[in-house]
């Protein structure tokens, strides 16, 4: 290579770094007049890459630098005017935001916005597609806590099956096709000895069709408990629209704007924001934001694209986020997805892995960087993990490292229980020692909790118990201690289980603080369960029970008994 083409060659190399400079930024949010530090504050670079500030009012960001000089820094909350602020070289940010005096005061309140939103209501079955259909597009989903300490991010291949919008609350079953993954960890922070560190369940599940899943604040029995503000009308997504704002009566947790389509009353898009959400999979969240277009195919509307993103409540700075865009309609070859090839909701994202044909990744991969530039896919820099710099000392504590090795086994399908109706291996046919005492066969059932706990392979350990609350005259409890082997088939759609079961019971009858009757049993017994979902199945038991010790007290019962003891229920997956 020639000196001349060599320096060539560094130029671009160099022009290139310039053009993706990645420069981080930090600083914190605060009121203006009380100087009070403001968690969940969304910082903004542009329309859609952001973060929240933390407990403490801090946020810190990576972020393209030519973006970050052209858009600035856009703060906003609920209840403060929405701030920009130019950016400045090696600047630490203290932004300061003002209270709005009013929260609609730019806006028109009457009875036109509910109006509007009504009649967009009853117009869903004629804008939107009453037959089923298969949308298919791509998902982005991004985990990031503390900037440095955890990174994922899953790109995947969807298809989403609907039914109808023309009902209501409806759930949308989801297909991933493949999915490929970035995960790194900084193995020394003290994120990962939490044990109470949440697990990203139903990160596919978020995608977020509101028209489709009919929420509140577009259902017709609960518009009262909204405020709406018609805005005027406006221009989205090449549409006029209707702008209509609104927020929850009876408290502030849930506002945004929907954009409704003038000429058709469509919802042709929404913002939404929600705070202080108790769970969402389990994860209890302190502000979720989304953002959801829509577009017009043969005259009716489908999902466009979807953006959420929601922080975690915790100590730490545990940001999430989800992107969905369309990139094309079947309504043809349209059928129910395979219950083997649904995402559940329950299912743990950083889990599933679907390989599938890798030869498509570079058709899915060009459109995945077209949505980067489009804003359409969140641009997402993958952070190096600095310990020198940043060092973080990871705890020693005994108990912590205890509680999260139990934790990790919990976590991993080793804990299970099952909730029961059984019918006990004995009749009682007569309180003898107070014939006037009534007696029904209810003190013959009992309902159970039984807890499994794996302790290799397939082989599980049972302890649990049962009782009737005192229903029918006596009061009955069992306790019982077992060993269960499952064998499993039909893996590939529905998971079928037989276990062959071995232990030992004990059941007591009594009333109040009197003893009547206790029977002590080997047990030997076969539960068959039918997988319902992936972390629920129903069983139907029977075991065969064989005394080995009696106690009749003082002969107060008139009882017979039948060595065998059925009972169905459910068994829940931790």
């Amino acid at each position: 290579m020639t000196k001349l083409n060599l320096t060539l060659l560094v130029l671009v190399l160099l022009q290139n770094a310039a053009f993706s400079q990645l420069v981080s930024i930090e600083g914190k949010v605060i009121d203006k007049n009380s100087k009070k530090k403001l968690p969940g504050v969304s910082v903004q670079i542009g329309k859609y890459k952001g973060t929240i500030t933390n407990s403490k009012g801090i946020f810190t960001l990576q972020v393209d630098k030519n973006l970050i000089k052209d858009r600035g820094i856009t703060a906003s909350y609920i209840g403060y005017k929405k701030i920009n602020i130019p950016y400045a070289v090696n600047a630490v940010y203290s932004i300061e935001m003002e209270q709005a005096e009013n929260r609609l005061s730019e806006v028109v309140v009457s009875a036109r916005g509910k109006t509007i939103v009504e009649r967009a209501i009853t117009k869903i079955p004629v804008n939107y597609s009453t037959k089923p259909f298969i949308a298919n597009g791509i998902v982005r989903l991004y985990n990031i806590v503390n900037d440095s300490d955890y990174f994922y991010k899953s790109d995947g291949i969807v298809q989403i099956y609907y039914t109808s919008y023309a009902s209501t609350k409806n759930s949308l079953s989801i297909n991933l096709l493949q999915n490929k993954d970035t995960l790194i960890q900084n193995s020394q922070s003290k994120y990962f000895e939490n044990p109470g560190k949440p697990r990203w369940v139903g990160g596919y599940h978020s995608i977020f069709d509101f028209v489709y899943k009919q929420p509140d604040y577009i259902n017709l029995s609960r518009l009262n408990d909204y405020q709406y503000a018609e805005r005027g009308k406006s221009i989205f997504e090449n549409r006029s629209v209707y702008v209509i704002d609104f927020f929850s009566k009876n408290n502030s947790e849930t506002e945004g704007t929907l954009y409704i389509d003038t000429a058709s009353y469509a919802f042709v898009g929404a913002d939404i924001t929600q705070y202080n959400i108790k769970e969402i999979f389990f994860i209890p969240i302190s502000v979720a934001r989304l953002h959801v277009t829509y577009q017009l195919i043969n005259d009716l509307w489908y999902i466009k694209h979807m953006h959420t993103e929601a922080k975690h409540v915790s100590e730490n700075d545990n940001n999430y986020l989800r992107d969905f865009v369309f990139t094309s309609l079947d309504t043809i070859n349209v059928k129910a997805f395979d219950y083997k090839d649904i995402i559940q909701r329950r299912d743990e994202n950083i889990k599933i892995k679907r390989e599938g044909d890798v030869n498509n990744w570079e058709k899915y991969d060009s459109i995945f960087r077209d949505g980067e530039l489009a804003n359409t896919v969140s641009l997402v820099p993958v952070p190096r993990l600095n310990k020198e710099i940043s060092p973080i000392t990871k705890s020693t504590s005994t108990m912590n490292k205890f509680v999260n090795l139990i934790m990790n086994y919990a976590r991993n399908d080793n804990i299970r229980w099952q909730v029961s109706f059984s019918r006990l291996p004995i009749n009682i046919l007569k309180i003898q020692s107070d014939p006037q005492k009534k007696n029904s066969s209810l003190s013959n059932y009992s309902l159970g909790l039984l807890y499994e706990f794996r302790i290799y392979k397939n082989l599980f350990v049972q302890y649990g118990g049962g009782t009737n609350f005192g229903l029918g005259g006596l009061s009955n409890k069992t306790r019982g201690y077992y060993l269960a082997y499952n064998l499993c088939f039909n893996k590939e759609k529905r998971l079928v289980t037989i276990a062959p079961t071995f232990g030992y019971n004990k059941i007591t009858f009594f009333h109040k603080k009197a003893t009547y009757y206790v029977q002590q049993n080997l047990v030997t017994g076969v539960n068959l369960s039918y997988e319902i979902t992936h972390k629920r199945s129903y069983f139907f038991a029977v075991n065969y029970n064989h005394p080995i010790s009696t106690n009749n007290y003082n002969n107060m019962v008139l009882i017979n008994t039948n060595n065998f003891s059925p009972s169905i229920g459910v068994i829940f997956k931790l």
